[in-house]
């Protein structure tokens, strides 16, 4: 047998009024009691009123002019859908600017000063002369580019 949820009535009161407040803002009684009763529907199937309230804004922002709460239950399990590969991509460029800057900061603390030294610049002079090294712009070009300043 499976648990059923029992709605809290006033956060689906609340949500009502929100929804009715961001719509047509008509406060009749008749219209009020059906979309109590139409979010408590959706509070059973285990949404938060949070969840809700998203979804609400999302369709009303893409889609002015709504007045049923009918459309909002219609259209909720794909918006859910929606909301949360949204919500998965803000933590995966979250995750990603966290490991940015934890890589950054690594970076940072593992540079060393390059210093101007004759043995680097001796070992570099070696290998061109052991390896046959021309310059690619031909003999006109080809110099001892390790020479001091």
């Amino acid at each position: 047998m499976e648990k059923r949820i029992i709605p809290d009535p006033t956060q689906a009161k609340d949500v009502a009024l929100y929804f009715i407040d961001v719509t047509a803002g008509n406060y009749d009684p008749p219209k009020i009691a059906k979309t109590i009763k139409l979010v408590k529907v959706l509070m059973e199937r285990g949404y938060t009123k949070e969840e809700i309230k998203a979804v609400i804004d999302y369709i009303i922002d893409r889609k002015p002019g709504i007045y049923s709460f009918g459309y909002i239950i219609s259209a909720f399990d794909d918006v859910m859908g929606k909301l949360r590969e949204i919500e998965a991509e803000k933590r995966a460029q979250q995750e990603i600017e966290r490991v940015r800057k934890e890589l950054t900061s690594t970076i940072e603390g593992q540079r060393v000063e390059v210093r101007v030294d004759g043995e680097s610049a001796e070992r570099n002079r070696d290998k061109a002369e052991r390896i046959k090294l021309q310059s690619r712009f031909g003999e006109k070009f080809d110099f001892d580019m390790f020479e001091g300043k």
